[in-house]
């Protein structure tokens, strides 16, 4: 079962593979699509800047001047990115080795002899110049010479040699260039003749002469070079420059449609592949599927049972799981969960005895069933802990009542011996209000228990003096756990001791305070010991109180 799922997998993993791979070769190859697209462009371009190159640059006298032209300077941008992308397209793995070589070296072989003849037609341009440059201004410089020579010449002939010369630079027509011989030749013999009638020196008929042909060889050199140039679009350099970019042009379409090929044909076999690969997984999916359902739902049936028998409370010993799968991650934990309501079970059985003390560990940190028993123990114990103090206090209460009731004599004595004992004290005294010579009230020691007799008999405080004085003016009791270094010392027949805790509680009933009562202990007072003084105490007060009524009737009857 495990070896079908893993060849399932398998085949899902490859499923991927393949479509990742498929993604990455189509990415590529419309990133090479946009590459042949940019050279076509590019090719666009080059012909776009050429026609306003020699449109707008070739009258314009900046251009003569600087030498220089943004119209140039775009084409061999153009040029270049062409060439960066070819340098790309070249080393492309995806791409038909010999037919993307034919058409990538017949683009880069025409691109450069585009770039070449252009280069041609940049330096005719300048050489044939435009106005005041170039072979046109010496043109126009030999013409100024003539005109402004101090001999006469035949007027009539120079303007017509002008005419043909202009109908030549507007036309760009070679017959124009045989009116102006035979004109020339015209000019040049009535020239002579007339120079030789008004009996000019040979010399300086020589120099007109010369003059003139220096501006018939002048004409001649800017007719070559407009030949050189073409004179039309279907000669001379044009021709070529034209004929280098619609090569370009078909160079760049033709590698356009080779790769358009190979796209069509990466898509159509990486489909057919991704569909095959789909189709085999399907299938192999429902046979697994089919196999393991069987399989499954027999195991499924076990855990459900198991599962049924705990819902309704029933606690079995764990069952035997096989395998390694999800099923038997289930059994192991329904083994755990009956392990775990066994434990449950054994633990509330002993909370029910009374055992709180009993050792339980939460099955884990989330186990909110284990942590409410825990809950639940820690409020049983302090239920009976609640219920412990209050039977001790309720006990205690009911025993000193009945004992001041039983003891007329020396109360006093006898409750306070009792109750440390059960306060776990281990010296105490009892201080009861009386009034001194001067009438004034104070406070007298009527009891002690392991106290320094000697240094208290017949003590005396009056309110106000010391924590008991205090503690009877204040009518709040007082709880100290760090006692002064000279305090009094609980001593034996090995040494002595200083209390460390010490219990100060007025003696009051109805809000009337008829004493204190002090207790000290080696240890700190649990709530229900000072619960029980405070009880005590007051059942000493009205004890007291009776005693004060008793005698001061006693006092009005005599």
């Amino acid at each position: 079962m495990f070896r079908a799922f893993g060849l399932l997998m398998l085949m899902s993993l490859a499923l991927a593979i393949w479509t990742f791979r498929s993604v990455q070769k189509l990415q590529r190859l419309h990133e090479l699509a946009q590459l042949t697209s940019t050279v076509r462009l590019s090719t666009l371009e080059i012909r776009k800047n050429e026609k306003e190159f020699l449109t707008s640059e070739v009258t314009n006298e900046d251009f003569y001047t600087t030498q220089s032209s943004p119209h140039a300077t775009q084409i061999a941008t153009h040029v270049e990115g062409i060439r960066r992308s070819l340098d790309q397209l070249e080393h492309s793995p995806f791409l038909d080795p010999t037919a993307s070589a034919n058409a990538i070296g017949s683009l880069r072989s025409h691109s450069a002899a585009y770039v070449a003849k252009f280069d041609q037609l940049f330096a005719q341009l300048l050489a044939r110049g435009f106005k005041d440059h170039g072979k046109v201004g010496q043109l126009r410089d030999a013409i100024h010479q003539i005109e402004q020579m101090p001999y006469p010449y035949d007027t009539v002939g120079m303007l017509m040699l002008r005419r043909h010369e202009k109908d030549f630079m507007l036309r760009r027509d070679l017959r124009y260039t045989e009116k102006f011989d035979e004109a020339f030749g015209a000019f040049r013999t009535r020239t002579a003749r007339h120079l030789h009638a008004r009996e000019f020196p040979q010399d300086s008929i020589d120099h007109v002469l010369s003059l003139a042909h220096a501006y018939a060889a002048y004409f001649h050199e800017v007719v070559q070079a407009e030949q050189a140039i073409g004179l039309t679009h279907d000669s001379g350099l044009l021709a070529d420059l034209t004929q280098e970019a619609e090569a370009m042009e078909v160079a760049a379409h033709e590698m356009g449609d080779q790769l358009q090929n190979r796209i069509n044909q990466a898509i159509r076999f990486d489909l057919a592949m991704l569909l095959l690969l789909f189709g085999a997984q399907i299938v192999l999916g429902i046979v697994l599927a089919f196999v393991f359902s069987r399989k499954l739902t027999s195991r499924i049936r076990v855990v459900q049972d198991r599962i049924v028998a705990l819902a309704k409370g029933k606690l079995s010993a764990s069952a035997p799981v096989s395998g390694e799968d999800e099923l038997a991650a289930v059994g192991h934990s329904l083994n755990q969960l009956n392990a775990g309501l066994q434990r449950y079970a054994h633990f509330a059985h002993s909370i029910g005895q009374g055992e709180f003390d009993r050792d339980f560990e939460k099955l884990s940190e989330e186990d909110q069933i284990g942590e409410a028993l825990l809950r639940m123990r820690t409020d049983l114990k302090n239920i009976q802990l609640e219920e412990q103090r209050r039977s001790f206090v309720l006990d205690g209460v009911s025993f000193f009542s009945s004992l001041i009731r039983q003891q007329q004599d020396d109360v006093y004595t006898h409750v306070l011996s009792q109750l440390i004992k059960r306060v776990r004290a281990v010296m105490g005294g009892i201080f009861v209000r009386q009034t001194d010579e001067d009438g004034r009230p104070v406070l007298r020691l009527e009891s002690c228990y392991a106290w320094d007799r000697k240094k208290f008999l017949r003590k005396e405080i009056y309110p106000g003096e010391g924590i008991t004085g205090q503690v009877y003016l204040e009518q709040q009791k007082v709880v100290l756990t760090e006692l002064p270094a000279d305090y009094v010392q609980v001593k034996s027949g090995t040494g002595g001791a200083r209390p460390q805790c010490l219990l100060v509680m007025p003696l009051m009933t109805d809000g009337v305070a008829y004493g204190t009562m002090e207790l000290a202990s080696f240890h700190p007072f649990e709530p229900q010991e000072i619960e029980l003084a405070e009880k005590v105490g007051e059942a000493l007060a009205v004890a007291v109180s009776h005693l004060h009524m008793q005698q001061n009737s006693a006092t009005l009857a005599h």
